[in-house]
């Protein structure tokens, strides 16, 4: 954790990462909703996916245009790249949010909100721990500790427990409930270094250039998506449904300011909590036969699991700051 933040940041973070996480399970929600409207396949999924990450792209450059102090901070952030402060692979973490608005899509309308955000969930306090471990983000190291690695294999765990109500749907409902695992994970990265982007030049700068690499490459994956069975119908009239980009507007630039307050770990583990909860929530309004005791194990089992890390987080802070940073990959 960094120490220059303002008092009242530090004072809304944990909250407001919290809101954030119940905001991530609207979105699946609606994405996945609006996958369903949209046709069929991978290519529905997908572009559902592409609508999401459009319109809040559009949303940015409009506010872009006129705000001179973003124009600004865009500025440093191309100095940052070009003078090689900030490696050039970290203004990529676009694409592991558009792998993640992808598997909504894909996934959420199969196997539901609430086994899609447990195994979210799982790969994302999985890979948090490898990336708090290297000080991948601004809040620097936390190695891992048996507390951090109990924690995670706890919602691992969960992911299975959950998931075993489904199995009846066979391997197409595993393979799908996979899908957010691996996303969950590449989420945790794509914290980090935003959080780093964001760092040197402002959060909304980082949000922009993350909506920016994440529309190129769903562009690519939709016309890959060409080549399989599918279709796509006509853009559906609900106005609700397009607000997917908006949420994930506010999700990435939230994660940007906060995970340099409390690390990649601590910003997970307040976001599961609001993930988990609302994801429940969402499927006893919208589909009750999905919430089962399995459901509620596997919700509990996150919350421990998430809590056990949590209680370990101190310690690990502690113990990077004693030991040397690792040696960099090559």
């Amino acid at each position: 954790m960094t120490h220059d933040e303002p008092a009242w940041l530090r004072a809304v973070a944990l909250p407001g990462a919290f809101v954030v996480g119940v905001m991530v399970t609207l979105q699946s929600k609606i994405n996945g909703t609006l996958a369903g409207r949209l046709g069929s396949g991978p290519r529905a999924g997908l572009g559902a996916a592409l609508v999401s990450f459009g319109t809040g792209l559009v949303v940015l450059s409009a506010l872009l245009l006129v705000l001179p102090a973003w124009r600004r901070d865009l500025r440093r952030l191309r100095a940052a790249v070009s003078s090689g402060d900030l490696p050039r692979w970290h203004t990529f973490g676009g694409l592991a949010g558009a792998a993640l608005v992808a598997t909504q899509g894909l996934s959420v309308e199969t196997i539901g909100v609430a086994l899609f955000v447990v195994a979210v969930v799982a790969g994302q306090t999985s890979s948090a721990l490898v990336v708090d471990h290297y000080g991948l983000g601004p809040a620097g190291r936390a190695v891992v500790t048996p507390g951090r690695v109990v924690g995670a294999g706890l919602a691992v765990l969960a992911v299975v427990i959950s998931g075993a109500d489904s199995l009846s749907g066979g391997l197409l409902v595993v393979v799908l409930a996979l899908l957010p695992l691996v996303a969950g994970g590449g989420t945790a990265v794509q914290q980090a270094v935003n959080a780093q982007v964001g760092r040197r030049s402002s959060p909304w700068i980082a949000t922009w250039n993350n909506f920016v690499v994440g529309t190129a490459g769903l562009v690519v994956a939709l016309l890959l998506t060409l080549l399989l069975p599918g279709h796509l119908e006509g853009l559906p009239g609900e106005w609700w449904l397009y607000s997917g980009g908006l949420i994930g507007v506010c999700f990435i630039a939230g994660a940007a300011a906060l995970v340099p307050v409390v690390g990649v770990l601590m910003f997970g583990l307040a976001t599961v909590a609001g993930q988990v909860l609302a994801a429940v929530l969402v499927d006893l309004a919208t589909d009750p036969s999905r919430v089962t005791v399995r459901t509620y194990v596997a919700a509990v089992l996150t919350f421990v699991g998430v809590a056990v890390a949590g209680l370990s987080q101190r310690r690990a802070r502690r113990l990077a700051s004693q030991r040397p940073a690792p040696a960099e990959a090559s």
